[in-house]
């Protein structure tokens, strides 16, 4: 009998209540961290228990059905300030592209790792919210494109889109000061009209501003869309289903890893192998990552 990862069950019926639980980061981010979630979690921790609550009783629901493919559409909100943050179409389409690469395992790309194919697919929305014809691209010339962490909310009034039919990419010249803060999402569990995520010009995409990224910062901040957690959430914890990013065949991983170096941090896991660098969410280098 075909035996379905929980992280593919996690991810896929996720999808299904993205609609209805949606959560955003609204707070100051830490320096040291690439992605906001950590930060987030850390002051509420409450609000982030009680949507794991709703998406453990989704994948026990999950388990007696076995969806087909999803396709996402998605649109991209361009917030720049006239100068190289407005990025092309085509390193948008870039972006898009490896999206797929990862999510559906695509052979001969770098998402053909040692995961599974999600059966998760996006594509730029080809209509608008009024039915009028699209290309998935928004452009707006705003201040907010040196975006704040606190100031999510003020990126909806400027565009979006319903979530319940598109999720809303926001591209941005830079977060928080070059805090360092690469990207960020919702959780599942907060309001509607904050859903989406938030990722610096830079790291969008492959070519362009973004050509000395392989396009993972997206893919991770869309991992935390479906309501997965860092791999390193927790430490080693005991139980390896329930601690940690409550994902059974992640590997335990005590601290976020940086680079590509080999490393075992934990050994609560039977059998005992290395921390698995290669989850698109951990902090390793993009060169590395490959699998969900």
């Amino acid at each position: 009998m075909l035996q379905i990862p929980l992280k593919l069950i996690k991810m896929k019926k996720t999808i299904t209540i993205a609609t209805l639980l949606f959560f955003a980061f609204v707070s100051k981010a830490q320096n040291t961290e690439p992605c906001y979630f950590d930060k987030y979690q850390r002051v509420n921790q409450k609000t982030i228990s009680a949507a794991e609550l709703e998406i453990r009783k989704e994948i026990n629901r999950f388990r007696t059905h076995n969806p087909s493919l999803k396709t996402i559409p998605v649109v991209v909100h361009v917030i720049h300030d006239g100068g190289v943050s407005n990025i092309s179409d085509a390193q948008i389409q870039s972006q898009i592209n490896v999206l797929n690469e990862d999510f559906r395992k695509i052979a001969g790309t770098n998402g053909d790792g040692s995961g599974v194919d999600t059966e998760i697919e996006f594509c730029l929305a080809k209509k608008d919210p009024l039915g009028k014809c699209t290309n998935g691209i928004v452009r707006i010339n705003s201040p907010l494109s040196n975006h704040q962490t606190y100031q999510r909310s003020l990126l909806k009034k400027l565009s979006y889109w319903d979530n319940t039919r598109y999720l809303n990419m926001y591209v941005v010249k830079n977060i928080n000061n070059g805090s360092g803060i690469l990207g960020y999402s919702s959780f599942p569990g907060g309001p509607p009209d904050e859903d989406g995520i938030v990722v610096r010009h830079d790291y969008f995409g492959k070519i362009g501003t973004a050509s000395t990224s392989l396009g993972r910062t997206t893919s991770h901040e869309i991992g935390h869309w479906f309501g997965l957690y860092h791999t390193f959430n927790g430490g080693c914890g005991v139980d390896t289903c329930l601690d940690g990013d409550y994902v059974c065949d992640t590997p335990p991983t005590a601290n976020p890893n940086f680079g590509c170096s080999t490393i075992n941090s934990c050994s609560n896991d039977v059998p005992n192998v290395n921390d698995q660098i290669q989850n698109y969410l951990d902090y390793s280098s993009d060169n590395c990552k490959n699998v969900y």
